[in-house]
């Protein structure tokens, strides 16, 4: 009997020792994190920083300009064929060897037509810095003919291709990615091989980390 009682002592003091934490000390339960909404892009009404990215005149052919000409989902898309439809500027048959015109020649070229020769690390490096893109992501031109030893591209015509200008009708900047709305007199869709009148169309531009700007994408607008 004496044993119980020191036992039941024993068990009355080890829970008077436990402490209980208060309501106040007790953990929260963990919230559920709710994701912030994404800002808005600010309305733009002052296009001429966009209009400027456009502008085909200047000393250096600008290449998101020409990238106009062609409709693409992705920059893997474009028709080179009409983005480089006049070459890489000098174009002359001088810039090959006499070899190499026999061969062109023999291989349906026209002396008596323009010859534009476009160096395939230019076409490269014109590709990465406006697209993000290198020659071997692309489709390759029918039109076109390669040079393996001046490593040269070619096409062989004496008309011209230039997209009609853009007219500027809205535009969204998130900061990285810019969408610009326009309208044009035309358009030529490579990808259906057709002529859009009076054409609303949107190209969307990516900026990279590196201050530059990518095209990636030309489309007729929803």
């Amino acid at each position: 009997m004496k044993r119980l009682a020191l036992l039941l002592a024993l068990i009355l003091c080890l829970s008077a020792c436990m402490e209980v934490p208060s309501p106040a000390e007790t953990a929260p339960p963990s919230e559920t994190t709710i994701p912030a909404e994404t800002t808005a892009p600010a309305v733009i009404t002052d296009f001429s920083a966009y209009e400027a990215l456009l502008n085909p005149n200047g000393e250096e052919r600008n290449w998101l300009f020409f990238a106009l000409g062609s409709v693409f989902e992705r920059p893997e898309e474009i028709d080179l064929n009409y983005l480089f439809y006049l070459g890489l500027g000098h174009g002359s048959w001088d810039r090959i060897s006499p070899e190499s015109e026999q061969y062109l020649i023999d291989g349906g070229f026209w002396r008596e037509m323009d010859l534009q020769p476009m160096p395939a690390a230019e076409l490269d490096g014109i590709l990465q810095a406006n697209f993000g893109i290198t020659l071997s992501d692309c489709t390759i031109p029918d039109e076109w003919c390669y040079l393996e030893k001046e490593d040269f591209y070619c096409s062989n015509h004496n008309d011209a291709y230039f997209p009609s200008p853009a007219e500027i009708t809205a535009v969204e900047d998130d900061g990285v990615m810019i969408r610009i709305y326009y309208h044009a007199d035309f358009v030529y869709n490579t990808k259906t091989d057709e002529y859009l009148d009076d054409a609303d169309m949107v190209l969307c531009l990516e900026r990279q980390a590196d201050g530059s700007i990518h095209a990636i994408s030309h489309l007729p607008a929803p």
